[in-house]
């Protein structure tokens, strides 16, 4: 028995009492359904309980009876029941009270005789708080007897059923922590039956230990009698439990059994957590909010505020919070803010406009909108959130004051406008919008629908828009159409979408913008920047083709050298001479085939003249027809057509890949059509076609064949796209065409849809040279000499078979395997050094660099200059410069000795 001691608990001691009976619903549940009466009274003696067994006996309902003493709730309380009371109180000792002793202990309706017994109540730290009061009505009466035994069974049946009711484990316990019963949600979260339970510990059927888990609420609530709960993490079920335990006591005021409920709150605590997380998220949203966010009590002192409203208003967050928001409303507001005040109390929102002063003196307005929030906490607080809208009432100001001139400027706007009200008809249009359309009145405007004004595509969007806004959706304001003028002629417009107040009323202004040429301009400039992609990476390959050229002309150059020189030291008659020959053969196709991938990467213009492509037309077009008769072949050609500057041998190249493309795309049969013309590009036409203004002959070359897809077209000039099956093509064709021409400085396009053939366009520069006629071929002939030549190349092979071939030739020869090397032998040896045959691509000094130290080192020095790359570009350059002559690699015996005594004389 714990020490008795006199309770100061007070008005809280017993706040305390109600809430423990309110927080355990299952106690509650039993004093309720008692067969007994059972009422509670505090260290004051006010009730605290008061069961409906004694509101039935004595006509006093629990409401009537809670908070007053026994003498205030009923008359005729005895002076002895007081006096039990205050002992129990006083000493701690619970009066057992037999039948006439007293006679009653409260008064009933009817005559009665009553036993039961008064037993102290303590709190938490063993102090008396109150007492209960158990009472039985004893009356003789054998039918009574009876009644109050089946009435026992039956509030026994009861409680037994409300124990299994329970929805949470539920344990009836002795002081020994032994199971006496489990109800059914027990025995279905252990998985055991009641029968295996009952007599094992709690703590090992339930949390699956040996001993209490630590915090246990049963060993905490045997040394302080009252109930106790816990949070208590139960591993083997891998859930969280609210455990509770109440003690139960016999007649003699002991402790006696325990109720032991344990309430899932695993949900409840992962919900807890997320709320959590969810109001530290709110937290940071409300102090990192553009608008003022606070709370106020009910006379609107300032409880909270975040940093938006220390910012606006000029205040810290320390003097906000000592100011109530009546300090910083202008005069006039101040007088509304009782009204404010009382309409959140009553209608638990407030909203509206404010107009404030900051601290530094400004007038700014706020619109807010306010809400009373009374379940959060025991003192109700108005929650705030407001945007300073003081740029928009100026605007809006000036809306109104300009208002009276917006029709005027509408009506000198360069763009067109419509005026509509919400149903969508026409108020209003200007000059513009009906020079848009080509209408010649507003009248005729409107008599127009919008399916007439628009394209089909267009007005299918119209309709999406107008569905929109009808079901209240929001709908773009800002978006473009495509119309029909009245002409017929098609334009797109730009559209601007607001809403505006004419008249005073609610309406619609439309923006219509002329964009039809902007729209152009934007397809040209993407297929400008589509055919810059595609020679950029034309360009890349181009140059990785033109390396491999060169340096395969410089290993021709070695096994021409060679052959050559085993040719000078045979017989025509030797069995090797012919087979020598072959080798010489094989090694100008292997040259030939260097000319197209240097083609391909435009460094390929071997032979440049003046040329007349109809006359390579003719050729071409002969040679194919003969050949490909199924294909009808249709010549257009100008009579005064201007000449170009072209290597020959490439346009027929070009010609011919493009013959054969058409002759694929017609595998039935069909025609090809062949023009030619003079154009004058200025820069709006030549721009998209990435040439230089000026005169251009222009190639067409139309066939009737299946036509191409755009995604087909885009690619077809791109190195390895093809659309032949494996095998039967390689896809460089019309890559090296593209080269060819770009070459030549030159564009090529292409026009094609589906089934409905195929056009190439080639514009050629044009020249005012005049076409030359070939002379006869050169003879054959080797020319020998006596002079001193240095030849210098940093390829060992191409070196020394130079070396070899020269001086089989009767020369004098120095070699020099870099541009460093060379100048220092001709620095030595300058004087007795007629010639110089000099390799343009080199490590270290390139070819061009070491043709200006050598120049430098006398003026008038000769130089051939050699190289695997054609006479384009830096070699060309080189020549400018004043350089004698220009070798193209490989070369044979006879090329080489002409060359060389050409320069020499």
């Amino acid at each position: 028995m714990p020490d008795v001691a006199p309770y100061e608990g007070g008005k809280e001691g017993m706040t305390q009492q109600f809430t423990a009976l309110a927080a355990n619903p299952f106690l509650r549940t039993i004093i309720e359904a008692s067969d007994c009466g059972i009422l509670a009274l505090d260290a004051q003696g006010r009730i605290i309980a008061w069961n409906a067994w004694l509101s039935e006996r004595t006509a006093l309902q629990q409401k009537q009876a809670l908070g007053k003493s026994l003498s205030e709730a009923l008359a005729g309380v005895p002076e002895t029941t007081l006096d039990l009371c205050a002992e129990v109180l006083a000493t701690g000792r619970p009066q057992l009270l037999s039948p006439g002793l007293p006679e009653i202990l409260i008064p009933f309706t009817k005559p009665s005789q009553q036993a039961g017994r008064i037993c102290p109540v303590y709190d938490e730290r063993g102090r008396i708080a109150g007492v209960v009061i158990f009472i039985r009505d004893v009356s003789p009466s054998k039918e009574y007897g009876r009644l109050v035994e089946d009435k026992a069974a039956a509030e026994r049946r009861e409680r037994e059923n409300i124990f299994h009711a329970i929805g949470h484990p539920a344990f009836l316990l002795d002081r020994e922590h032994n199971i006496l019963a489990a109800n059914r949600t027990a025995e279905r979260i252990t998985g055991r039956s009641m029968r295996e339970m009952v007599g094992r510990k709690c703590y090992k059927v339930f949390h699956g230990a040996d001993a209490p888990p630590p915090r246990c609420p049963c060993m905490k609530m045997l040394k302080t009698g009252v109930v106790e709960t816990e949070e208590i993490v139960v591993e083997t079920l891998g859930r969280v439990f609210l455990i509770s335990c109440t003690p139960l006591f016999d007649q003699a005021g002991l402790l006696d059994k325990v109720i032991h409920i344990a309430m899932d709150i695993t949900d409840r605590k992962q919900t807890e957590e997320a709320l959590r997380a969810s109001e530290n998220r709110y937290r940071d949203l409300v102090e990192n909010s553009q608008d003022l966010i606070c709370t106020h009590d009910l006379t609107g002192k300032l409880l909270s505020v975040n940093e938006a409203a220390v910012r606006i208003t000029g205040y810290s967050r320390e003097r906000l919070l000592q100011m109530n928001p009546i300090e910083m409303l202008t005069p006039e507001m101040r007088e509304r803010f009782n009204a404010y005040l009382d309409e959140i109390q009553t209608k638990g929102q407030a909203g509206g406009i404010m107009k404030i002063q900051t601290a530094a003196g400004e007038i700014r307005y706020w619109e807010y909108r306010n809400t009373l929030r009374a379940d959060e906490s025991s003192t109700p607080i108005v929650r705030g959130m407001a945007r300073d809208v003081t740029d928009q009432k100026r605007a809006e100001k000036a809306l109104r004051q300009a208002e009276g001139n917006f029709r005027r400027s509408l009506d000198d706007l360069p763009l067109g406008a419509r005026v509509v009200s919400a149903e969508g008809e026409t108020i209003y249009v200007n000059r513009a919008i009906l020079d848009i359309y080509g209408y010649d009145s507003v009248d005729e405007f409107r008599r127009t629908s919008v399916k007439e004004r628009y394209t089909p595509e267009s007005y299918a969007e119209f309709l999406a828009r107008r569905e929109k806004r009808q079901r209240g959706d929001s709908a773009p304001t800002e978006y473009e159409i495509s119309i029909v003028r009245k002409d017929g002629e098609v334009r797109h417009l730009q559209v601007f979408r607001r809403e505006i107040v004419w008249n005073g009323q609610r309406q619609f202004q439309v923006l219509y913008n002329d964009i039809t040429v902007r729209r152009r301009l934007e397809q040209e400039r993407l297929d400008l920047e589509r055919r810059m992609q595609q020679a950029q990476k034309m360009e890349a390959i181009g140059t990785l083709a033109g390396g491999i050229a060169h340096d395969f002309n410089n290993l021709l150059a070695g096994i021409q050298g060679y052959a050559s020189l085993m040719l000078l030291e045979l017989d025509p008659s030797h069995p090797h001479y012919n087979r020598l020959k072959r080798i010489e053969d094989q090694v100008q196709s292997g040259s030939d085939l260097t000319k197209q991938l240097l083609g391909f990467a435009r460094g390929g213009r071997y032979e440049v003249k003046p040329t007349d492509i109809n006359d390579v037309i003719d050729k071409t077009s002969s040679i194919f027809s003969r050949t490909k008769k199924e294909i009808t072949l249709n010549r257009r050609l100008a009579q005064d057509l201007w000449t170009v500057e072209a290597d020959r041998g490439q346009m027929e190249q070009v010609l011919m890949n493009l013959y054969v493309n058409a002759w694929q795309a017609m595998p039935g049969g069909g025609e090809i059509d062949l023009e030619t013309e003079n154009v004058l590009l200025g820069e709006e036409r030549a721009a998209p076609l990435d040439v230089e203004p000026g005169r251009y002959v222009k190639i067409t070359i139309a066939d009737t064949g299946v036509g191409m897809d755009r995604k087909t077209k885009e690619r077809i000039f791109e190195p390895f796209f093809t659309t032949k099956a494996m095998g039967r093509g390689t896809g460089l064709g019309l890559a090296m065409v593209f080269g060819i021409i770009r070459g030549h400085k030159g564009m090529i396009n292409v026009c094609s849809e589906p089934d409905q053939g195929t056009t190439f366009h080639i514009y050629l520069p044009a020249t005012d040279q005049r076409v030359v006629k070939e002379q006869p071929s050169v003879s054959k002939k080797i020319l020998k000499g006596t002079e001193t030549i240095l030849a210098v190349d940093d390829e060992q092979t191409v070196r020394m078979v130079s070396k070899a071939l020269l001086e089989s030739l009767g020369y004098r020869v120095y070699t020099a395997g870099s541009g460093q090397e060379a100048i220092a032998v001709y620095m030595e040896k300058h004087k007795e050094i007629d010639l110089v045959i000099l390799d343009m691509t080199m490590p270290g000094l390139s070819g061009g660099e070491t043709f200006d130290r050598l120049r430098a080192i006398n003026s008038s020095i000769r130089v051939l200059l050699s190289s695997g790359y054609s006479l384009e570009g830096q070699a060309q350059e080189i020549l400018n410069r004043g350089c004698s002559g220009f070798l193209q690699k490989p070369f044979s015996l006879d090329t080489f000795s002409r060359k060389v005594r050409e320069i020499l004389g």
